[in-house]
């Protein structure tokens, strides 16, 4: 019973702090383990196009420890069904290497599939500026 009251008393304290103190706002982004990113693919940066119109694109670089799920997704209108992106590849600061700033229109080769990433969306951690990840969506 002592134990409860004590660990009662505590925990009124710190809400009272903390109601004092309300300007600091903690909010931390969950890690993702890199056991679970088993992915890698090479990378090549879109850089312009030729005179013909063709893309032209950098050497080559292997991304190693992403994640990447092949799940078609479909955007829909009254009229049609179109195919926005057939694989989403989720590439983290911590782990991934080399984490870039990935950019549209850039080529890439995942398990023998060419595919060209169409969004690259940039994800950061609250509060921060620091980024947190990239989700890709590659056709």
């Amino acid at each position: 019973m002592l134990k409860r009251q004590a660990i009662c008393c505590v925990t009124s304290f710190i809400c009272c702090y903390l109601e004092q103190v309300s300007c600091i706002e903690v909010s931390v982004m969950a890690r993702i383990p890199k056991r679970i990113l088993v992915h890698s693919f090479q990378y090549h940066e879109y850089l312009k196009e030729d005179r013909n119109h063709k893309p032209l694109y950098d050497i080559p670089v292997e991304v190693t420890n992403c994640r990447a799920d092949f799940a078609t997704i479909y955007s829909r209108d009254t009229s049609e069904k179109k195919i926005v992106a057939e694989c989403l590849i989720f590439c983290y600061n911590d782990h991934t290497r080399p984490f870039v700033a990935f950019k549209e229109q850039s080529k890439i080769i995942l398990e023998g599939r060419e595919m060209v990433i169409k969004k690259a969306i940039p994800i950061y951690e609250p509060y921060t500026k620091r980024l947190f990840s990239y989700e890709l969506e590659c056709l």
